[in-house]
């Protein structure tokens, strides 16, 4: 569904605005958000969501941030955003 998808893509790119965050933390937010994993999946490849990895195994903990082109607002796969639409949630 694109409307959930843009929704996805304007949690992320609001979450990480001021950049770099602890993954699961977005995860929270967004499934509290009423977006699913596949959604959120699809999402973060739309923006080119960069992560990165600190430690090994059971102990590793993921972070998420903006590529610089979804920062400056533009991605290529990303169509529009619900909050300059006016539709801000």
């Amino acid at each position: 569904d694109r409307a959930a998808l843009r929704i996805a893509c304007d949690l992320l790119t609001e979450a990480l605005r001021e950049g770099e965050r602890l993954a699961d933390d977005i995860r929270a937010e967004t499934r509290a958000a009423g977006v699913s994993e596949i959604t959120l999946k699809r999402a973060r490849s739309n923006l080119g969501i960069l992560w990165r990895r600190e430690g090994f195994g059971k102990g590793a903990i993921y972070f998420w941030s903006l590529s610089e082109s979804s920062r400056n607002g533009f991605h290529p796969n990303h169509t529009g955003s619900l909050i300059q639409d006016g539709l801000a949630f």
